[in-house]
């Protein structure tokens, strides 16, 4: 997405630029320690694009900020907006989304729950790798929401679980744009193509199926990159 195109003020020190809710508040304001911390390490390194901004013009685009934060502090970042700017970044979604996933469906109700969701279950996902923990039988702690535009293009119906690396893994479709997943989509086919080549005692079938994938998943022609 362009990083231009949610426009909002935003003062990020300021307990009362984010959600107000009393639980969310108590949220944001581990978000401000942690934008804190990164401002006092990075202020002072010419170096950095944060010093640069400072430097030159007296503040820093939130979007600067961004590429400071791991995925953990970006998810806990984006779930203590407010209402209304969260409302704004999932509508900000939609035109990308039907670019990326064209189909049958427009991607008209993407709701910041629904965002918010697939962001979770990605940083699920996304920790387990992180720490060499094993994907085989690997469930995030609830579904991700069922989303026709998504779902429907992978016969995926809203009576189907969607906790396991494959919803995960089509989830990303939404964030990603078309080079970005294809790149993921054929790195992970060729990977599999691999794994199938060395097995010996079952098949890349069960493999596949212990993370939800379709049954010859690998054999299916790759994303044109």
């Amino acid at each position: 997405m362009d990083r231009n195109s949610v426009q909002f003020n935003f003062t990020i020190g300021e307990p009362k630029s984010y959600n107000q809710h009393k639980q969310k508040l108590l949220l944001a304001y581990n978000t401000i320690s942690k934008f804190s911390l990164i401002l006092k390490t990075n202020a002072k390194s010419p170096s950095s694009s944060i010093h640069h901004y400072i430097s030159k013009y007296k503040g820093i685009p939130i979007w600067v900020l961004m590429d400071y934060l791991d995925f953990g502090s970006l998810y806990h970042f984006t779930s203590v907006l407010p209402d209304n700017v969260l409302n704004k970044i999932a509508g900000d979604f939609v035109p990308f989304i039907n670019e990326n996933i064209p189909g049958e469906y427009l991607a008209i109700g993407f709701t910041p729950e629904i965002m918010l969701k697939f962001l979770k279950n990605i940083r699920e996902t996304r920790n387990i790798c992180a720490h060499n923990n094993r994907l085989l039988d690997f469930k995030c702690h609830s579904d991700s929401p069922y989303y026709a535009p998504l779902h429907e293009k992978y016969n995926i119906s809203s009576q189907d679980h969607r906790t396991d690396f494959y919803s995960t893994f089509i989830s990303m479709q939404c964030f990603l744009g078309k080079t970005e997943f294809a790149v993921l989509n054929n790195s992970l086919r060729k990977r599999f193509r691999s794994l199938s080549k060395h097995l010996n005692t079952i098949s890349i079938n069960e493999v596949l199926d212990k993370m939800g994938f379709p049954k010859d998943w690998q054999l299916r022609p790759p994303l044109n990159q």
